[in-house]
């Protein structure tokens, strides 16, 4: 909202790409968590389609607050309200999904990984 060259900007997209690698991800493994060891492809479409579906209800909302209001500062709005509305969702009403994980466990014929970062990379 304050960017003062383009260097704001291609730093808030190294940061944006490092949210995505991390935050995403674990969305879909909760959701393969949740929908089980068979589902998984279900649950990779669903998580896909709420991605794009949202990027782009965002992107129209944006466009039209910028085209109504201006470039600076209201379609940052949006943003922080979003930003605010997770935040409390992810306090109050989200659950860890490790109870799921467990249970499929006991009928997986995966090994689990002793070592996460060194067996995944």
């Amino acid at each position: 909202m304050y960017a003062e060259s383009w260097n704001w900007l291609i730093a808030a997209n190294v940061l944006l790409g490092i949210n995505q690698g991390l935050a995403w991800s674990s969305t879909v493994v909760m959701k393969i968590d949740l929908v089980g060891e068979k589902q998984r492809g279900l649950a990779m479409g669903l998580n896909e389609f709420a991605g794009y579906l949202a990027v782009a209800v965002v992107a129209f909302l944006t466009g039209w607050i910028a085209a109504e209001y201006g470039l600076r500062p209201y379609p940052f709005y949006l943003g922080i309200l979003l930003m605010l509305l997770g935040l409390f969702m992810s306090i109050f009403f989200i659950r860890d999904t490790r109870g799921h994980a467990r249970k499929e466990e006991d009928s997986s014929a995966v090994s689990l990984l002793k070592n996460i970062f060194w067996d995944t990379t």
